[in-house]
């Protein structure tokens, strides 16, 4: 049963359905956006794909359900250009 809880980003900031949030894998990350919250700090994350200099949704949908410990940064400032996302705060992310 999925349910919004209060859940925390490294960061701070809190998490919610809706939210663009940066998650850490192994050395690099990857963007997406919550799609679902659950009560065992669980958090189902729909990601882009980096394109060049820029992200976009990928043909196959990829989604993951990750800890909310791995989302270190709930603040990437994504700007939407036609198809593509532009990540304005890389070098900080």
């Amino acid at each position: 049963m999925y349910c919004t809880v209060h859940l925390q980003a490294h960061d701070n900031q809190n998490l919610y359905v809706g939210r663009w949030v940066a998650v850490a894998y192994d050395i690099c990350f990857f963007v997406g956006k919550v799609t679902i919250t659950d009560t065992a700090e669980r958090i189902t994350i729909n990601f882009l794909t980096k394109s060049k200099e820029s992200f976009k949704w990928p043909k196959r949908k990829n989604t993951a359900t990750v800890n909310a410990k791995y989302i270190y940064y709930s603040c990437p400032r994504l700007q939407q250009v036609g198809k593509t996302f532009v990540l304005h705060n890389e070098d900080y992310v």
